[in-house]
C-alpha cells in the first residue's frame, strides 16, 4: 500500500511540474521581467536556494519582486537596476542562491509548500481551468484570498500561461491574455 501511494504522488507532482516547454516557460519569464516596472504585473516561478541552510524552495512570485530582492541580496543601487534585470534574464535555469531567505519580505510574503499547491489544483479542478484558458484570448480569476491567487497563478504559469495582475485596481483579480498572432 505505501508503495501505490508513493507512486501516486510521484505521478501527481510530475503531472505539474513544467509542463508548458522550456521554451515557453522561459520567454514567459522574461516577459515578467520586462515588464518589471508596470502596474500590470506579470508572475513568474523560480527557485531560491537559501545558503545559510541548503533549503530550496519553488516560489511564485511578480516579476518587480523578483528584481527588487535580487537587487537587494547583490547589494545593487538603484543605478544598477537595469543590470539586475539583464543579470535575471540571463538566468535560464531561473534558479538564485540567497544568503538568508528570511531577511527578504518579498520571498516570504506568500507562502505554500508542493503539497497544498497540488491539494488546491485538485479542489479547484485545475485540469477544467487549463481547457478553458486554451480556448479563449482573454480569462480572469477572482480568488479567495491573494495565497489562492498566487497559487493559480503558479500551476499556470508551470502550463505554460503567463498571468498577472493590475496593480491600479487593487491586483484582486488575476488575468491572461493571449498573445496577438
Amino acid at each position: 500500500m505505501k508503495k501505490l501511494l508513493i507512486i501516486i504522488l510521484s505521478l501527481s507532482l510530475v503531472s505539474y511540474s513544467d509542463f508548458g516547454n522550456d521554451n515557453l516557460i522561459y520567454e514567459n519569464y522574461y516577459k515578467a521581467l520586462d515588464n518589471y516596472g508596470s502596474t500590470y504585473q506579470n508572475y513568474l516561478v523560480v527557485n531560491i536556494q537559501d545558503k545559510s541552510n541548503e533549503k530550496s524552495t519553488e516560489i511564485c512570485l511578480t516579476g518587480f519582486e523578483l528584481v527588487s530582492t535580487m537587487m537587494d541580496e547583490w547589494n545593487f543601487d538603484i543605478e544598477n537596476e537595469f543590470k539586475a534585470v539583464r543579470k535575471l534574464k540571463r538566468n535560464k535555469s531561473r534558479t538564485f542562491k540567497v544568503e538568508n531567505n528570511e531577511k527578504h519580505k518579498f520571498l516570504n510574503r506568500i507562502e505554500y509548500s508542493q503539497s497544498e499547491l497540488l491539494k488546491y489544483s485538485d479542489r479547484i479542478n485545475f485540469d477544467s481551468i487549463v481547457n478553458s484558458i486554451s480556448n479563449k484570448n482573454e480569462w480572469s480569476y477572482f480568488a479567495e484570498n491573494e495565497k489562492e491567487q498566487v497559487m493559480i497563478a503558479h500551476l499556470l504559469f508551470k502550463q505554460g500561461y503567463l498571468t498577472g495582475i493590475n496593480e491600479c485596481f487593487g491586483g484582486e483579480q488575476l488575468e491572461y491574455y493571449a498573445e496577438e498572432k
